[in-house]
């Protein structure tokens, strides 16, 4: 999700009037069945295939629904045509999604498949100062390193625990509220992070 809407606002940046979609594979699928519905397919179809760049999040929610996979798999295919970019995102391997279609996995194969691995230590505390600075959060310095420590598995992570975090710090309220948070508190909140990951 989040390189997947970084490689979206980079390419909106890196080309001023290019026009990117961000979209769920959900939100396809209910788009689509929307303008099945409501006979509008062709404005549809105007929307996603008149892009520079379509970047669907959680492509697997379409896995088993036939008609909705054959869409977007005829939108790529247009796409690919007219030479605009697409991205996908999985939970899974294309190979290992259950009930995707054998043409869906092969056009998915067919391009870069990349496995993008949890991050690491380094990668973590900038993710949760970042996290923290968009929120108006303050953190005292050594603050993201402890926020990453308690954090292995992913950037999802990391955003619960910068989430996490600042409740806590609004429930202490008064003079606490709003004051820069440090290690102690994320410790007391999230645990010194020794215990291995599940």
């Amino acid at each position: 999700t989040h390189l997947l809407q970084g490689v979206a606002d980079r390419f909106r940046r890196e080309c001023p009037g290019a026009r990117v979609r961000y979209v769920t594979g959900e939100s396809f699928a209910n788009e689509f069945i929307a303008a099945v519905q409501s006979r509008s397919l062709e404005a549809f179809r105007k929307r996603y295939r008149g892009v520079d760049l379509l970047c669907i999040d959680d492509v697997h929610f379409v896995a088993g629904k036939k008609a909705t996979e054959s869409e977007l798999l005829h939108t790529i295919d247009a796409l690919d045509l007219d030479g605009a970019r697409v991205m996908l995102a999985s939970d899974e391997h294309p190979k290992r999604i259950e009930r995707l279609s054998h043409r869906f996995v092969s056009r998915c194969v067919s391009g870069m498949v990349v496995q993008i691995e949890p991050p690491d230590q380094e990668l973590r505390s900038q993710l949760a100062s970042r996290i923290a600075a968009r929120r108006g959060l303050l953190l005292e310095p050594g603050t993201a390193d402890a926020i990453a420590g308690a954090c292995h598995a992913s950037a999802r992570e990391v955003e619960g625990a910068v989430l996490r975090v600042e409740a806590y710090q609004k429930l202490l309220g008064g003079p606490a509220s709003g004051a820069p948070i440090n290690a102690t508190l994320v410790r007391r909140v999230l645990g010194d992070g020794n215990s291995t990951p599940s």
